[in-house]
């Protein structure tokens, strides 16, 4: 490769000779890299998400305090209102709307 590219001094090489296992590394490295960049969007969606799904159930709940009333009133319990609103947050997730 000297030869072919004029080089004379070993120190001035302008390419690199790496064996296979030199070049796995590297590609891990990158690789490693990359998935952590995938991981870190990945987490940030979930978490943009999970709070447009908390403002929406915050709306639900601020427009039915009225009907939570009655049906405090009625006899229910806080927990199956909260079971009511669990659910509902649920499958408003699971459908995307």
């Amino acid at each position: 490769m000297r030869h072919n590219h004029n080089i004379t001094d070993p120190n001035k090489d302008d390419f690199i000779a790496q064996s296979q296992a030199q070049a796995l590394d590297t590609f891990k490295y990158h690789f490693n890299g990359i998935t952590y960049l995938l991981i870190a969007i990945a987490a940030i969606s979930l978490l943009v998400g999970g709070v447009g799904i908390m403002n929406i159930m915050y709306v639900v709940v601020t427009e039915r305090t009225a009907e939570i009333g009655l049906k405090k009133a009625l006899g229910a319990r806080e927990s199956d209102i909260l079971k009511e609103f669990l659910i509902e947050s649920i499958v408003v997730t699971v459908i995307g709307e």
